[in-house]
C-alpha cells in the first residue's frame, strides 16, 4: 500500500464529453483529492474546451461537487416465466457529496425487459445524505434465456451528481 503524502492521478473520458482527473490527493482511505473536469463541444467543426475545478475534501479550496452513489450495484431478478412479471425492486441512489446535486434523470440500456415502475428520483434534487429511490422490474420476454441490462442514472455533468449504474439481470422460462 502507498503511505500518505503519495500522488494519485487518475483521468476518466466520459461519454458526455467530460474528462475528469483527480490530482493531487493522498492514497490513504477516505482521502479528499482536487477534481478537475474538462467539458468539451464541437461547434462549427472546432473543438471547444471549458476546465473547471472542484473538491469533495471539506478541508480543501475550491468549489464542491456532489456524488451520486447507487445501492446495491446489481439485482437478479431470477426465473421468470415467460410474458409476465417478476416482484419490483427498488434501487437508492444518495447524494454522497458535500453540495444538492440535480435531479437525476434515469436510463437503461441492454435488454427491454427492464421496466421503470416509479421512482422519486427524477424530480428532486438530493441534497448531501439525502437518498431516493427507483423500483424497476423485470418482464420475460417471450423468448426463453437470461437477459441482462443497466440501470443509468445520472445528473447533466460531475458537479451536479456524476452518474451511477447498477446491473440488472432476468431470466425468462
Amino acid at each position: 500500500m502507498l503511505g500518505v503524502g503519495v500522488k494519485r492521478i487518475v483521468a476518466v473520458l466520459l461519454a458526455t464529453g467530460f474528462l475528469i482527473g483527480l490530482v493531487a490527493g493522498p492514497v490513504a482511505a477516505g482521502s479528499g483529492g482536487a477534481v478537475v473536469a474538462k467539458k468539451c463541444k464541437k461547434k462549427h467543426g472546432k473543438r471547444r474546451c471549458k476546465k473547471k475545478s472542484g473538491t469533495n475534501d471539506p478541508g480543501a479550496s475550491g468549489p464542491l461537487v456532489a456524488h451520486l452513489a447507487i445501492s446495491p450495484t446489481s439485482h437478479d431478478f431470477g426465473n421468470v416465466v415467460h410474458n409476465n412479471y417478476s416482484a419490483s425492486f427498488a434501487f437508492t441512489v444518495t447524494n454522497t457529496g458535500l453540495v444538492t446535486s440535480q435531479a437525476p434523470k434515469e436510463q437503461y440500456a441492454g435488454a427491454s425487459g427492464f421496466l421503470h415502475v416509479s421512482s422519486t428520483c427524477t424530480s428532486n434534487n438530493l441534497s448531501p445524505g439525502e437518498s431516493c429511490q427507483v423500483a424497476v422490474e423485470f418482464h420475460a420476454p417471450a423468448a426463453p434465456g437470461t437477459y441482462s441490462g443497466t440501470l443509468i442514472m445520472s445528473t447533466p455533468d460531475d458537479y451536479s451528481g456524476g452518474t451511477v449504474t447498477a446491473q440488472l439481470t432476468g431470466r425468462s422460462t
